[in-house]
């Protein structure tokens, strides 16, 4: 059964520890420092060594604060890549300009070692996870 780790009005996350995989929903666009809360969230797990897979269900997303999208980038992936963080599967946002940023993401992050997969669905997404 999955635990929460964190719930507002923009995100949820949740962690499933059998699997070691943290699943995370934005419902609605980031405001500023909102991305490094749920971030910093997840990544405490990831350094205590319970999470080694990432579900980023991003679709409620549209274009992320610039600053946040490079603390993203330049901070928190290497960290969590050094941490343990091996497996990403993404639902991209909706909108063209989301989904140019996450393309930027997905590279950069597969750059570092990360292994990335885009998926349409939640539930095909979470089968990849599970079997990496």
């Amino acid at each position: 059964m999955p635990t929460t780790i964190l719930d507002t009005e923009f995100a949820l996350m949740t962690h499933d520890a059998g699997s070691k995989m943290l699943y995370h929903e934005i419902r609605r666009p980031l405001r500023p420092g909102e991305l490094r809360t749920l971030l910093s969230a997840g990544l405490d797990v990831v350094k205590r060594g319970q999470a080694t897979r990432w579900l980023s269900n991003d679709l409620g997303n549209g274009v992320l604060p610039t600053a946040d999208a490079q603390w993203a980038q330049t901070q928190f992936s290497p960290e969590a890549v050094q941490a343990g963080w091996k497996f990403w599967a993404i639902i991209q946002p909706e909108g063209a300009i989301g989904k140019l940023q996450m393309k930027r993401f997905i590279q950069d992050n597969a750059d570092i070692g990360l292994t990335v997969e885009i998926f349409a669905d939640q539930h095909a997404a979470k089968e990849w996870l599970k079997a990496a």
